[in-house]
């Protein structure tokens, strides 16, 4: 009878130990997060796919948790035998594309892919001490066998993290003012200098909006499937017909740049 009941044990211990170590594995975060100094303002949180996600203040404490920032990239692979439908994948606030994978972290730069590995996107954050700008530069690289399509790009930024940054200025204020928001496609121009960008440094290249309105309707992807917010939001959109070179063959790639200047 012992004999018999020695597998029987065997068996259900072996059992608790995976339920054990799946609902181990299932409460455990994904990350790892970054954290970036931004001055005199705090530090920023940033999230494992690279978005921003909460802001602290120079002694660690709480200022904004659970804030909507991000990128979405709307794209798809062409193919003549199929319907070229477009793919969407997103990182904004607590909201994500499913399938979308960590590559690389550091902390202030995230690198992820989408399951269909069609697209690698890296975002690094970077803060500008000498003019108080805090800049975005996301590359998206074509890393699949085909052509890639790139219909259209949107970064969101929820307008509350503003306002905490710049002690009441919102998105709306901000792009008033010269030389406060910068923001391009395309190309490849780091340091923004107009004379070799043109236009592209400045937000005549994006279509600016605000309000609770989500997506734009420049990109009709965007309008309908992306996830809604209940706050203010600031958008930045490029629809495909503003972007330089909206193809992208195997290996190549594409940076998009956004600059918020907050010291007056």
């Amino acid at each position: 009878m012992k004999r018999k009941m020695f597998p029987l044990i065997a068996s259900l211990l072996l059992l608790s130990l995976l339920v054990i170590i799946i609902a181990q594995t299932s409460s455990v975060q994904i990350g790892p997060y970054g954290n970036l100094k931004i001055g005199p303002y705090g530090n920023l949180k940033i999230g494992p796919y690279g978005n921003l996600v909460g802001l602290t203040d120079t002694q660690g404490k709480d200022v904004l948790s659970q804030i909507r920032e991000g990128y979405a990239i709307a794209y798809h692979v062409k193919n003549p035998k199929a319907s070229n439908k477009d793919q969407l994948v997103y990182a904004l606030g607590d909201q994500l594309t499913s399938g979308l994978m960590i590559k690389k972290s550091t902390n202030s730069t995230k690198v992820v892919t989408k399951r269909d590995k069609a697209l690698e996107i890296s975002r690094k954050f970077t803060w500008d001490e000498k003019s108080k700008t805090l800049k975005s530069h996301i590359t998206i690289t074509n890393i699949g066998a085909g052509e890639v399509a790139v219909t259209g790009i949107e970064i969101q930024l929820d307008d509350r993290l503003l306002v905490a940054l710049t002690g009441g200025q919102t998105a709306k204020d901000l792009i008033a003012l010269p030389d406060r928001v910068r923001a391009w496609a395309g190309g490849d121009c780091e340091d923004c200098p107009v004379p070799a960008c043109g236009l592209r440094c400045s937000l005549g290249q994006a279509r600016a909006a605000f309000g609770q309105q989500n997506g734009s309707n420049d990109v009709e992807v965007f309008a309908s499937r992306l996830p809604h917010f209940g706050g203010s939001l600031f958008r930045l959109t490029w629809p495909a017909a503003n972007l330089e070179s909206p193809t992208l063959r195997r290996g190549e790639k594409m940076s998009v740049y956004s600059w918020f200047v907050l010291g007056k």
